[in-house]
């Protein structure tokens, strides 16, 4: 007796699995996009939180900005201020000091005491990756502090966040013309004068204190970024290298610069200043992850070819790279460097 079931002709089986492929490929960008949406909503919150947290900062220390990257006098000759050294994560009875508190990172979480995973490293496998470098290299200092190398997880968090700032022109950059004027300190000895900065080096053509910002709904603070790792690279030479890599990559850098030429100079000792291009010259309106990162200026452009970016007023908003060209976002001073009958952007001393 024959069975009332009938088996699957091969052309019927290979009927349904050219259906079944099919839904799988109108289904696959969707669920893709699907998880983009996610990502960048976690981005946008990651990078609202540091903004907020930064303004926080401004208004605890007398309208100050947190400074990107400081000058070596700072640390080494200032001892008589211990506030400012952060927290060591290693062991949280000591503060950490030399390079690692150099730029910003440690010295706002410090101030903010937050967790880094989620706000400021955004991806989950970034942040285990730089976290399993662990507190090799650290070196006990005088008065309780210490010291680590860029091979480290202290090294690799102080400048590799998910955000970079736009240091050239908001808080000020020693490694970009700022923090070159002298002068006696509070405890007596030759320093760095903080809210001064000499014509010759630029003057105080970025900003210190918010109350300075002309147009806080403008001007870019924080944005999406990413560069070469910087692991046995010396801090990218004491920040003097561009930091390009395609094949030893991190997902973040602490700064992001302008598509303009800026000031450069040599952080701690420079009396003078060349012109170096924020952005390459070549650099198309459409990003690619396959470029140099220093193509655009370490600017990350992360999810659906926009930049996660914040303003002076903790404002978020994902911007176009075609729209990040406009200079009004970047300097407070955007208006007095260009031409009024040509647009063009020129930077200026101030």
């Amino acid at each position: 007796m024959r069975s009332s079931h009938r088996a699957f002709t091969l052309i019927e089986l290979l009927v349904v699995i050219a259906v079944i492929a099919l839904i799988i490929g109108i289904l696959l960008p969707s669920l893709g996009k699907a998880r983009d949406a996610g990502r960048s909503v976690k981005e946008i919150s990651g990078i609202s939180q540091v903004a907020k947290i930064s303004a926080s900062y401004s208004l605890d220390f007398k309208d100050e900005v947190i400074p990107v990257r400081i000058p070596k006098y700072w640390i080494y000759w200032q001892v008589c201020d211990a506030d400012m050294y952060p927290p060591d994560p290693g062991d949280r009875t000591a503060k950490l000091t030399r390079d690692t508190m150099r730029t910003w990172p440690w010295r706002l979480i410090g101030y903010a005491g937050t967790t880094i995973e989620g706000a400021w490293v955004v991806n989950r496998a970034e942040y285990t990756t730089i976290f399993a470098r662990g507190f090799t290299g650290r070196t006990p200092e005088a008065n309780n502090r210490a010291s680590y190398p860029d091979s480290s997880f202290v090294g690799a968090f102080s400048v590799h966040p998910s955000f970079g700032m736009n240091g050239v022109f908001i808080g000020g950059d020693a490694n970009h013309a700022a923090f070159k004027q002298h002068g006696a300190s509070r405890c007596g000895w030759d320093n760095i004068m903080p809210g001064r900065n000499p014509r010759s080096m630029g003057g105080m053509f970025y900003v210190t204190r918010t109350s300075d910002a002309r147009q806080p709904s403008l001007l870019l603070t924080f944005a999406a970024s990413r560069a070469a790792d910087v692991s046995g690279t010396g801090f990218h030479g004491n920040a003097q290298n561009a930091a390009d890599s395609l094949l030893n990559k991190r997902d973040g850098f602490y700064k992001v610069l302008p598509p303009t030429n800026i000031p450069r100079s040599e952080p701690d000792h420079g009396t003078s200043y060349t012109m170096l291009a924020g952005w390459s010259p070549t650099a198309p309106p459409i990003f690619n992850p396959k470029l140099n990162q220093s193509t655009w200026g370490y600017l990350n452009a992360r999810y659906f070819g926009t930049v996660a970016t914040t303003r002076f007023d903790a404002s978020a908003s994902r911007m176009k790279l075609a729209d990040l060209k406009n200079m009004k976002y970047w300097d407070n001073w955007a208006p007095e460097n260009t031409n009024n009958a040509t647009g063009v952007y020129v930077w200026r001393p101030r």
